[in-house]
């Protein structure tokens, strides 16, 4: 993914799991426009390293992948996701780099929801 994004002409920063990623975020000097994460990482999972960074950047934009939950799962974790916002795998590169560019160019967003929308 990293790959098919830099040979498109974008900068990337790459994370392994959800502490380095909210270790690389919190060091970051520039604003980041979108973060690409797969629902299963190792420890924690992709929809608790949204809402961490949601917290501290609320307009970020998120695109989930994953080849086993779908997005619904992210709900239980008080966020959502717009049918936009996902990708089941396996994914091609030309798929992954068009739909990178939708969800920047897109008004819709995932995002925070209140504590009794979570859980019903």
């Amino acid at each position: 993914m990293r790959q098919a994004l830099e040979g498109r002409g974008y900068q990337t920063l790459e994370a392994g799991n959800y502490d380095q990623a909210l270790n690389l975020a919190s060091r970051h000097a520039g604003h980041v426009d979108l973060v690409v994460t797969d629902i299963a990482l190792p420890g924690r999972n992709g929809c608790e390293l949204a809402k961490s960074l949601l917290r501290f950047q609320p307009d970020l934009k998120l695109l989930f992948v994953s080849g086993y939950a779908g997005a619904e799962i992210c709900r239980y974790y008080g966020i959502k996701v717009a049918v936009l916002h996902f990708m089941r795998k396996p994914i091609t590169p030309a798929e992954f780099v068009l739909r990178v560019r939708q969800v920047l160019d897109s008004e819709e967003r995932s995002f925070l929801m209140d504590a009794e929308a979570a859980t019903s």
